[in-house]
């Protein structure tokens, strides 16, 4: 396997990683109130939104299409599609309870956030995984050099695309 190929991604994941690990932060400091839980928050929403939200539609944009030919089998993706639906739900839920907080949020809406933020923390690990695990050892197997640097050129233009909305 030829992991320089892939080794843009494995970087990313990396960043997509660290974000994913201020989703939980989040979650465990929504049992306080304050400053710091709000910027939490704010960061979470932040990370969502404009970087891991704009790369996973890159992801199913340019680079599944791409793994579904490497391994010749139409729609062997679907799983890793299927965590983008999820994702965007919980964010939509999540960006809608943060906007909704007073000052002293209740029990329900604290709950209801950690319940969002733990399951946004699970899913994008697990989505990770997946990709890093099943889908970019067989990428890398099947993509020279120069048509790997030109497809991760493509979805890095169509993520910065889709984060600029």
């Amino acid at each position: 396997m030829n992991t320089l190929t892939t080794r843009p991604l494995r970087e990313e994941h990396r960043g997509l990683a660290a974000g994913a690990e201020t989703l939980r932060e989040a979650a465990e400091a929504v049992e306080h109130t304050g400053w710091k839980t709000m910027t939490l928050l704010d960061e979470s929403v932040d990370f969502l939104l404009y970087r891991l939200i704009p790369y996973l539609r890159a992801a199913s944009a340019v680079l599944y299409p791409r793994i579904e030919e490497a391994l010749n089998a139409p729609g062997a993706t679907a799983a890793v599609n299927r965590d983008l639906e999820e994702i965007l739900s919980l964010t939509r839920e999540v960006v809608t309870l943060r906007d909704g907080l007073t000052a002293a949020p209740t029990r329900q809406e604290r709950r209801s956030l950690q319940r969002a933020l733990y399951g946004l923390h699970a899913i994008v690990r697990l989505h990770l995984a997946k990709e890093a695990e099943i889908y970019l050892p067989r990428l890398a197997s099947a993509l020279a050099e120069e048509e790997s640097a030109r497809l991760l050129a493509e979805l890095t233009e169509e993520a910065n695309r889709l984060a600029e909305r």
